[in-house]
C-alpha cells in the first residue's frame, strides 16, 4: 500500500477520534489488503459458479500455437474484454477439438474476474428450453429477458442439433439485440457462411446470422484435435 494511502487511513481514523500509532499502519494496511483479496476471491468464485461454466481456463495454461488460428497476442487482446465495451461478439468456429470452448472459457473466466455477469449455456439445452416454453408466453418472455441481461453470454455447440422450428430461437436473438446489454461468445463447428442453411426456415437463419455477425470478430480455430494430441 502506498504512503499516500496510509496517510489517508491515518487522517480518517484521527477524525473518528482514534489514537493512531503510525508505526502500526503498515501492519494494518497489510491486513486490510489481505481481507480485500480474500473478499475478491470469494466474489470471483461465486461469479464462476453462477456462470455455470463446465470449467474455468486461464492464460497461464495457454500454449502459443499460431497454426490454430490464434496467437498469444490476439488472445491477450481478447482477455482485456475491450470487445465487450464495443459490444462486439466473438465467434470461434472450427473442427471438433480445436480449442473453441477452451478459449471461450478463458475469456469468460477473465470476465468473471472483472466482475461481469457471465452465463454459459450449451445450445441444445437452450433450444429445447425455449421450444418448451413458447406455448406459455409469460414464462417465455421472462426467460428471454433473463438471458438478455447478462454482460457476457457464451453459447457452446451452436447449431449442433436438429432444428425442427426456428421461431423461439429467432426471438431469443432478437431480444438480445433489442435490449443491447449482452455480448455474445459463440462456439460452433459450422462455418458462419453456412449457418442459414441449417435452419428449417432459411430467412430465420439469415436473420439470426445477421444479428450475431453484424458486430462480430470471427476466429477460425485450426489444427488437429487437441484431445488426441495429449
Amino acid at each position: 500500500m502506498k504512503n499516500a494511502d496510509l496517510l489517508t487511513i491515518t487522517n480518517a481514523l484521527q477524525r473518528l477520534g482514534f489514537e493512531v500509532r503510525v508505526d502500526a499502519l503498515p501492519d494494518l494496511a497489510e491486513e486490510l489488503a489481505q481481507i480485500a483479496d480474500s473478499t475478491e476471491n470469494m466474489n470471483f468464485e461465486k461469479r464462476l459458479k453462477l456462470s455455470r461454466m463446465h470449467s474455468s481456463s486461464y492464460f497461464r495454461d495457454y500454449i502459443d500455437k499460431k497454426d490454430r488460428g490464434i496467437d498469444s497476442d490476439m488472445l491477450k487482446e481478447l482477455l482485456t474484454l475491450s470487445f465487450m465495451e464495443k459490444r462486439e461478439n466473438i465467434v470461434f468456429w472450427g473442427s471438433p477439438g480445436t480449442g473453441k470452448s477452451w478459449l471461450a472459457q478463458m475469456i469468460a473466466t477473465s470476465a468473471c474476474k472483472a466482475n461481469k455477469r457471465v452465463r454459459w449455456v450449451d445450445f441444445q439445452p437452450l433450444y429445447r428450453e425455449l421450444e418448451n416454453l413458447k406455448t406459455n408466453m409469460r414464462r417465455f418472455e421472462s426467460r428471454l429477458n433473463y438471458y438478455s441481461k447478462f454482460d457476457l453470454l457464451c453459447i457452446d455447440e451452436f447449431l449442433n442439433c436438429p432444428l425442427e422450428d426456428s421461431y423461439a430461437i429467432q426471438e431469443f436473438f432478437k431480444r438480445i439485440d433489442d435490449i443491447g446489454q449482452c455480448t455474445l461468445i459463440i462456439c460452433c463447428q459450422s462455418n458462419p457462411i453456412n449457418w442459414s442453411k441449417l435452419f428449417s426456415i432459411t430467412s430465420f437463419g439469415e436473420s439470426i446470422r445477421g444479428r450475431i455477425l453484424c458486430r462480430a470478430k470471427l476466429i477460425n480455430t485450426k489444427g488437429e484435435d487437441l484431445r488426441l494430441c495429449k
